[in-house]
């Protein structure tokens, strides 16, 4: 039995455990810190609702992560239809933006503005989406810097807090839904939305919530005779070719110890990668590590004493006065997740760690964030039973304009390491849906059994998830 040690029990690490596990042919350990599995995508109640930390749901268009979730929830899942809308200048607009609802929001005198503002843009000069240089730059080829400055700028900075030309242009190819105002006006023409490939109908969800998820990949690890401890943090790895890898954790007030031949890794690729240096000393890949950043994001949670607070999946707020980026109601999803009688809307702020949002009493901003809510028309004030915050650290990497060079100097580095591999969203520093979480770590457990060089073969191929696409 070869030894595998797992850092993390989010959808990568637990997808990757359950393949191996599977298998028969590893030893494997988990090691998560929390004191319960999942990551990010866990659930929890608050008064007697639950919800999740974040709008979690799936769409997938990998086949083979449809099968796996099939196989492991089958009747658990439910099929949901999405409906979102953003608050624009003091209305809730349909989301995706609605081509004709916008004309009739804006008229036709500020519509036409935007699309003279797009076609100057591009008569000034086009080049292909690949050479932009920044986000802004290709969002205002995109959709004309009158449109880009009235809804799309005021949201960008809200989300990722820094100036839109220090982005990459990849955070367009990867997450922005709308394909342009060309495309809208094409729309308005014919009365026809575009299919858009990033832009969900209906998508599905877990019932019970999403924590039922990870706690069935962790019961099938189990059940395979694999290794799970949570409420154990991560000291110190060290490597080498010799005698593989080597993980001290804390746990229960104790130091311990863990070997094996092989490391999958889904902690954040900066702090694994510190803790690397410490053992093998790369001034280089410390200058590095310093300006990698992730957002951070503060969970704002609304428990209102009515049925429902909105029909919606989500709900958008670009409105720059607002500290709120979006919300979401999870008993939309499920109508099993709380009484009749009361509603909870999760609102996301997003900031960075040791900023004054970050840092701001939680009742101060929960106070802040339901007031700003409730002027919008969802609910009144005096109705609000409870509310709570849920802080996290990690939330999304940034994608800043050197992030792509960083990253391929930190994967030369990694290859010293033989057996050991980085997945995940923080541990690759990667933007994607839970979907590609767990299919990084069924690729990387098949890496590891059927590549001679697993780790070499790895970051050869990392490349390979810049396909995947946020849909949303």
């Amino acid at each position: 039995m070869k030894r595998v040690i797992i850092l993390g029990a989010g959808l990568a690490g637990l997808a990757a455990a359950y393949r191996l596990t599977r298998l028969g042919e590893y030893d494997v350990l988990v090691l998560e810190k929390e004191s319960e599995v999942g990551g990010l995508a866990r659930s929890l109640q608050i008064q007697d609702i639950v919800t999740d930390l974040g709008p979690h749901r799936f769409h997938t268009e990998l086949p083979e992560i449809r099968d796996f979730l099939d196989e492991l929830l089958g009747d658990h899942l439910l099929t949901v239809v999405r409906k979102s809308q953003m608050y624009f200048r003091g209305r809730y607009l349909a989301y995706p933006i609605s081509p004709l609802e916008l004309l009739r929001h804006l008229g036709p005198i500020a519509l036409s503005r935007f699309m003279l503002s797009y076609l100057f843009e591009r008569v000034r000069g086009g080049g292909k989406k690949s050479h932009y240089h920044n986000y802004d730059t290709a969002m205002r080829k995109a959709f004309g810097p009158a449109l880009y400055q009235a809804m799309i700028l005021p949201y960008t900075k809200k989300v990722w807090g820094i100036d839109p030309r220090q982005l990459s242009a990849d955070i367009v190819s990867v997450r922005v839904s709308a394909g342009g105002l060309l495309t809208l006006a094409k729309e308005i023409v014919s009365g026809k939305r575009d299919n858009s490939s990033t832009t969900l109908k209906t998508f599905t969800y877990v019932k019970g919530g999403i924590a039922k998820l990870p706690e069935r990949l962790a019961e099938l690890v189990r059940a395979n005779v694999g290794q799970i401890r949570t409420s154990a943090t991560v000291t110190h790895v060290d490597h080498d070719r010799a005698n593989g890898c080597r993980v001290t954790y804390q746990a229960n007030g104790q130091e311990r110890h863990a070997e094996g031949e092989f490391c999958i890794s889904s902690i954040p690729v900066t702090e694994l990668a510190g803790m690397l240096v410490q053992h093998h000393p790369d001034e280089s890949i410390r200058g590095l590590l310093r300006d990698f950043k992730y957002i951070a994001m503060r969970l704002v949670f609304i428990v209102v004493g009515k049925s429902q607070i909105s029909p919606n999946s989500w709900l958008y707020f670009p409105e720059p006065d607002m500290l709120v980026n979006r919300a979401y109601e999870t008993k939309n999803f499920d109508p099993s997740l709380g009484p009749a009688d009361k509603a909870m809307l999760c609102a996301e702020v997003t900031c960075y760690e040791g900023d004054k949002i970050w840092t701001m009493p939680s009742d101060e901003l929960a106070a802040k964030v339901s007031g700003q809510i409730a002027q919008t028309g969802r609910y009144r004030i005096e109705d609000v039973v409870a509310t709570s915050v849920f802080s996290i650290q990690h939330a999304y990497p940034l994608y800043d304009l050197e992030y792509s060079t960083r990253l391929g100097c930190l994967w030369q580095f990694f290859q010293q390491f033989p057996g050991l591999m980085t997945i995940g969203r923080q541990g690759l520093f990667h933007h994607n849906n839970m979907d590609h979480s767990i299919y990084m770590g069924l690729q990387a457990a098949d890496y590891l059994h059927t590549k001679p060089n697993p780790t070499a073969a790895w970051y050869q191929d990392v490349g390979q998830f810049k396909r995947l696409r946020i849909i949303d």
